[in-house]
């Protein structure tokens, strides 16, 4: 009993503190903003990353800052890298043959970092 007695302000600064930690990762301390209702895109021409709203869209979809369709889904790999779905290969390849894809290895599906 005598230990809880001398140590009663330090068990509580360490609840204190526990129940802070809980309560920030709970609701939205750290990590990556929230990105739901959205999809992530790369445009072959600029390498950009765009997140929008999830919507029926037929690849490739249109830039929002050119207002070219350049557009294809894509997704983040555990590695860190970001790739295509070979869904869309087809348009990919499309675009590589139109000289417009910089960025999407047409083989590999990956996207190349953009400078």
């Amino acid at each position: 009993m005598g230990f809880l007695k001398a140590n009663a302000g330090k068990l509580g600064l360490v609840a204190v503190l526990l129940v802070a930690a809980i309560a920030f990762l709970a609701f939205g301390g750290g990590g990556k903003p929230s990105r739901s209702g959205k999809s992530q895109f790369v445009c072959v021409a600029t390498g950009e990353i765009f997140w929008l709203e999830r919507k029926p869209r037929i690849p490739p979809a249109e830039n929002p800052d050119t207002g070219q369709r350049t557009l294809v889904p894509c997704h983040e790999n555990e590695d860190g890298t970001v790739s295509v779905s070979s869904r869309v290969r087809s348009v990919v390849k499309q675009l590589d043959d139109e000289g417009v894809n910089q960025y999407v290895d047409p083989e590999t599906l990956v996207v190349r970092a953009a400078p």
